[in-house]
């Protein structure tokens, strides 16, 4: 066995990706003998019992090409004929050669035995055209039928093209992505190119080697410089040697550079990927879509592709080429693009996001190590390019376990609805940011800022879906997370804590009117507790303080008339995580991200709730020193939960939310104290505290007033009793640490 590294075979571009597989088929096929591949360093190992001298050998002599003839298409080398007039009945006839028929009649006349079986061919697909009396490009109904007859009659060999190339439907042919739209991009037919790269490299007469082929083959499998390449078209396989402008040095338009046997060893690869097309394709409604490891499009994931790519008319499919380390039998080989699927639980993968998932969580095929994604996408005016969209590692990866069955079908529904053509632009780019980072988290190293952008985004899209009433009659509310997407999505940060701490405070009912029966659905009442605002982050909280005093008071109110009845949904029975008095602090002198602890205490308020629990998220003792103001306002405005039903009572917590709300620290700090002075703070054990020297003298706290509106938005952070504690010691002058109660006079 001779174990050849064939630098050449790159994984990228697709055309040498091709030829790799090309190279390996043919091998295995006609020289005989065992033979392995698998791709190391960015080239592809050929094992087999040719060593360099005997694998140049026998492609250049005894390498016998594929049948392939595009006889369905205008450039397929049977129909651009010029035509002349019949001298005796006067009608035209299409008898005249033209650049585009002389290599297909050259090998349909030729005599060499290597050409057999695509000589063979070229003489069948001649007969079928003359049987149905087609001088001209067919039409698509003709071309239906001609596509039929060939499939039904064609021999073994010529099968594997036809497999490839289209699938012959009831009322329709379907192409896979890969060979354009049967077997041509737009006018470049990829077959008649065949044909020429072919009598370039041999004599087609008698198969003889031409002079410059072993040079060209040499440079085509390990990647050796050669001059004296051909000036023709590569299509859209390699956008590097495409031409165009600025292609090369100067100015002005540049041709298509190739290399024959890169053109004629990537044909004979593409044909890998079709072994399995017809069977997989019979079953379902988009052909291209069952080829093997191809999907839609998905317009995000990678630097050179844009959202609008993902659209029906800018793109053809995606498809995601595997990369093995292990040198795998042809025959290995063939089972694997035979299979050629990627599966999301118990469903096929239909985009690149359900791709990426599906290697996360293993469901590919095993020994596959990485694979390149591309995308057939326009560039260079109309043209489609194969482009490379980067590589994805197969691994194992538990994050992608946070995505259970429910919320995959709430996903897979919901991107559906916003990314058709006639959505507004809004709904799309919030779809569009989901995929985004639904493919960050199927290939980065899951981090929980990761997480946090994929919660971010489903919040976004679920806001995006509650605003239009048409999406509401269609997509459901985000079904509830369970818990563990907060653990996995803690950094640490002091914004994550707090609002993890207002998720957890029941915030979700604050965002959407929404009706809790198996499932979350949209309501289609008016909820005035629906008081959460999309901006900035102080006018969110201050919104939410005044309903929660509104509703505190309904609940004062109900149990001074009937101490016996619960007021259902207006008392809190959830909570867990209360805010750490540092991270207040850091809060009040604006030195968090506002914007972060928005968008994550509403990403986070999809969480499921629990049961009220009354531990902190990270207790620890308080570094920072306590602001006096904010002191007393958390102090008086704990107090709700306890108070008596008097007059009196409700009309301070209003005047302490007002004068809080109006920047005026002065008038917070009396109206608090006030409140305070009102009740008696009673310590556990018994003994009461009263203002006393060591506190805070009444009325002499001065704040600007966006530092007073803080301290007012800061209320809504539920705290833990050991806080209280800290905030008696600040405002009475008293130093406990033991947890208090509150009681009213």
């Amino acid at each position: 066995m001779h174990e050849l590294v064939l630098t050449g075979c790159n994984p990228e571009p697709l055309a040498d990706y091709l030829k790799a597989l090309g190279v390996l088929r043919l091998v295995a096929e006609q020289a005989g003998g065992e033979v392995r591949g698998n791709w190391q360093n960015n080239g592809f190992v050929l094992s087999s019992p040719l060593d360099r001298t005997s694998l140049l050998g026998f492609f250049t002599e005894r390498y016998s090409p594929t049948p392939i003839l595009a006889a369905w298409n205008g450039g397929g080398g049977l129909f651009m004929r010029r035509g002349s007039k019949d001298p005796e009945t006067g009608k035209a006839r299409f008898d005249k050669p033209t650049e585009m028929t002389r290599a297909t009649d050259a090998i349909a006349a030729s005599k060499a035995s290597r050409l057999e079986p695509i000589r063979t061919f070229v003489h069948f697909c001649q007969q079928a055209v003359q049987e149905q009396g087609l001088e001209t490009v067919p039409k698509p109904d003709e071309k239906r039928r001609l596509l039929a007859t060939l499939r039904d009659n064609a021999d073994d060999q010529a099968l594997a093209w036809l497999d490839a190339v289209v699938m012959v439907g009831e009322r329709d042919a379907r192409f896979p992505p890969l060979l354009g739209t049967g077997g041509n991009d737009g006018a470049l037919d990829f077959a008649n190119n065949l044909h020429r790269r072919l009598s370039e490299i041999m004599d087609v007469d008698t198969g003889a080697p031409t002079e410059a082929s072993v040079a060209w083959l040499d440079g085509a499998l390990f990647g050796d410089p050669v001059p004296g390449l051909v000036s023709a078209a590569v299509g859209q396989y390699d956008p590097a040697s495409a031409g165009g402008a600025n292609r090369n040095e100067g100015f002005g338009v540049n041709s298509s550079i190739v290399n024959p046997w890169d053109f004629i060893l990537m044909m004979e690869g593409a044909l890998v990927l079709a072994s399995a097309a017809t069977r997989r394709m019979e079953s379902s409604t988009g052909g291209a879509l069952s080829y093997p490891f191809t999907v839609r499009t998905t317009g995000a994931g990678a630097a050179s592709i844009a959202e609008t790519d993902g659209a029906s008319s800018a793109s053809r499919a995606e498809i995601w080429l595997p990369l093995w380390s292990r040198p795998a039998a042809w025959s290995e080989v063939q089972r694997l693009f035979a299979e050629g699927r990627a599966t999301v639980g118990r469903r096929p993968a239909v985009d690149a996001v359900d791709f990426a998932r599906a290697l996360g969580t293993l469901g590919v095929d095993r020994g596959v190590s990485s694979f390149v994604r591309y995308g057939f996408l326009k560039r260079n005016g109309l043209a489609y390019f194969a482009t490379p969209l980067g590589r994805w590692t197969v691994q194992r990866r538990t994050v992608l376990d946070l995505i259970s069955p429910a919320l995959d079908r709430w996903i897979a529904q919901s991107r559906r609805e916003v990314s058709g053509s006639e959505s507004p632009a809004t709904q799309r780019a919030a779809g569009n940011v989901l995929a985004r980072s639904l493919l960050d988290l199927g290939r980065g190293k899951q981090q929980p800022s990761q997480v946090q952008a994929v919660l971010v985004a489903l919040a976004n899209l679920e806001a995006v879906c509650a605003r239009s009433p048409s999406l509401r009659a269609k997509v459901r509310p985000v079904p509830p997370l369970p818990k563990r997407w907060m653990d996995r999505a803690d950094d640490g940060s002091p914004e994550y804590r707090l609002a993890r701490s207002l998720a957890e405070s029941d915030l979700r009912r604050r965002i959407a009117v929404l009706e809790l029966r198996r499932r979350y659905d949209w309501s289609a009442r008016n909820d005035p507790g629906v008081v959460w605002r999309r901006g900035l982050l102080v006018d969110a909280l201050i919104a939410v303080i005044r309903r929660q005093a509104v509703e505190l008071s309904m609940v004062r109110v109900a149990r001074s008339q009937a101490p016996e009845l619960a007021m259902e949904g207006l008392e809190p029975k959830f909570g867990g995580a209360e805010a750490l008095s540092d991270d207040i602090q850091r809060f009040l002198n604006a030195e968090l991200d506002d914007e972060k602890i928005a968008s994550l205490a509403e990403a986070l308020s999809l969480v499921g709730l629990q049961p009220k629990k009354t531990s902190s998220i990270h207790p620890k003792v308080s570094q920072l020193p306590i602001d006096p103001l904010w002191a007393m306002a958390a102090l008086a405005w704990d107090q709700r939960r306890l108070d008596s039903s008097d007059d009196a009572n409700p009309r301070r917590i209003q005047g302490l939310i007002a004068s809080g709300t109006k920047g005026d620290a002065n008038a917070l700090s009396r109206t608090a104290m006030r409140r305070l002075q009102s009740g008696t703070l009673r310590h556990e054990r018994g003994e009461s505290y009263a203002s006393g020297d060591r506190g805070i003298p009444v009325g002499t706290q001065y704040a600007t007033p966006s530092r007073t509106r803080r301290v007012i938005a800061s209320l809504a952070f539920p705290l833990a009793d050991r806080t209280l504690v800290s905030l008696t010691s600040v405002v009475f002058g008293r130093e406990s640490s033991d947890a208090i109660t509150v009681e009213t006079s």
